[in-house]
């Protein structure tokens, strides 16, 4: 095996690694350039102190998190849970597997699609839906210890 194919073998799997202890622990513990677009955020009264600030961390790692793969499989809680609906299978809930996972990419709306982030504490909760089709995905990222992780990711298309 070359150095390079070494090097990214060892960065992929402590990536992994990070990403399954963090999540070990956040089960044990029972709890559940192009600079990125501006959305409409949605937060209560309590939550407005300190929500630019969340949200500035939340778009810087949303940036990185979009545009590098290493970085996303790292940031996310595997096996990550989540359902697919669709007019054939119904509702099916689905659980992804760093083996099966398609790495998000960098999305450009435009005018077809609403994107709405709803902030609560450390959690964001990000929902795309394409007008007028039915088809709309969900994300949901939580902070822990100043880090984002996708914990949650559902696709809807009917």
């Amino acid at each position: 095996m070359t150095y390079f194919k070494q090097h990214t073998l060892v960065s992929i799997l402590i990536g992994m690694s990070a990403s399954i202890f963090w999540c070990f622990q956040r089960t044990q513990a029972n709890v559940n350039t192009h600079k990125p677009e501006k959305v409409k955020v949605s937060l209560s009264d309590s939550e407005k102190s300190g929500a630019d600030t969340l949200q500035e961390s939340f778009d810087a790692f949303l940036y990185h998190f979009s545009t590098d793969s290493l970085f996303q499989i790292a940031h996310i809680c595997f096996p990550l849970q989540g359902i697919v609906v669709d007019d054939i299978s119904g509702e099916e809930k689905k659980i992804w597997h760093v083996e099966d996972w398609t790495m998000h990419g960098l999305l450009e709306l435009d005018s077809n699609w609403n994107r709405v982030l709803t902030v609560k504490e450390n959690v964001v909760n990000e929902r795309i839906e394409l007008k007028n089709s039915g088809f709309w995905t969900e994300r949901k990222f939580r902070r822990d210890k100043g880090k984002w992780y996708l914990t949650y990711f559902a696709i809807h298309d009917l």
